[in-house]
């Protein structure tokens, strides 16, 4: 490598996982999202407390990797193209692996470094889980430096890293976003333009 091969590389790097720490933030938001939804079309109009909202965002901070999967695994019954959306993620993680078969060891020995162990048991019913582990392991590995964890760097980007971002996960979550803005559902949509709300001593 020249230095100048070495700064383009940094900078596909840094861009990419800036893209989808962007991907991430809104996913995040949907997590948040999510619970106020349920309650909202549960409620008939009816007011509910800040309490209801205090327990609401607990439940989804103190377990973020169950809030990612509870997203996701709803977002997968959504129709999509004459199916439910999980065909179609299902679909695209093997046409994934199809397109990148000479290197599906790099692409399992990078799940392994995020402690992701069990790519050759994936199937239809469990991938909601197993994708949502992937997305947020990536996140922790992106934004953290902890000792315990694998930290995804311009100096340690593994070609398994750099296949199921690029080719895999950016594409993928993108498509998930556009349809949970774009298509009237249960899980990021009000169903009444404001919410009643009224202050209420914890």
């Amino acid at each position: 490598f020249t230095l100048m091969d070495l700064c383009s590389l940094c900078t596909i790097i840094y861009e990419k996982s800036l893209k989808y720490l962007s991907i991430f933030h809104v996913i995040e938001n949907f997590m948040f999202k999510e619970p106020i939804v349920r309650l909202e079309r549960s409620s008939s109009g009816s007011m509910f407390s800040i309490r209801d909202f205090k327990r609401l965002y607990k439940s989804v901070d103190m377990d973020e990797q169950k809030a990612v999967k509870n997203l996701l695994k709803e977002a997968f019954e959504i129709n999509f193209n004459g199916n439910e959306f999980k065909v179609f993620a299902y679909q695209e993680w093997q046409d994934f692996l199809t397109r990148n078969s000479t290197e599906q060891v790099q692409v399992c020995d990078f799940l392994s470094l995020l402690s992701i162990t069990d790519c050759a048991h994936v199937n239809g019913g469990n991938f909601y889980e197993f994708i949502a582990r992937i997305v947020y392991q990536l996140r922790c590995s992106i934004v953290h430096n902890k000792e315990t964890e694998f930290h995804v760097s311009s100096e340690n980007y593994p070609e398994g890293c750099k296949l199921i971002l690029e080719d895999f996960l950016l594409r993928f979550l993108e498509e998930l976003i556009f349809l949970l803005v774009s298509r009237d559902n249960s899980i990021v949509w009000y169903t009444s333009e404001s919410i009643r709300l009224w202050s209420e001593r914890a």
